[in-house]
């Protein structure tokens, strides 16, 4: 009985990892997705009026910003990956 809750506990500390490792990923992608539907937002309106603004610059900062971010989970789950 003993080895088995062991067992279990380790499959559970898994899944909770496994489980907080993928929320991360979601909320990564959903920033990622709502920066670049701000940047194609403001490429459209300076598209639109014929010049760029503060809008682009803005949404480029936001999108430059996302993709760090999800560079460096999926550099992280890389090296944990190896790991494993």
């Amino acid at each position: 009985l003993f080895y088995w809750e062991r067992r279990q506990k380790k499959r559970d500390a898994k899944q909770a990892e496994e489980e907080s490792t993928r929320i991360e990923s979601d909320l990564l992608r959903l920033d990622l997705e709502v920066a670049t539907a701000q940047l194609s937002y403001a490429v459209a309106m300076a598209y639109k009026r014929g010049h760029a603004n503060g809008e682009m610059e803005s949404a480029i900062d936001k999108y430059e910003d996302a993709m760090s971010k999800f560079r460096e989970f999926e550099r992280k789950k890389v090296v944990l990956g190896n790991n494993d």
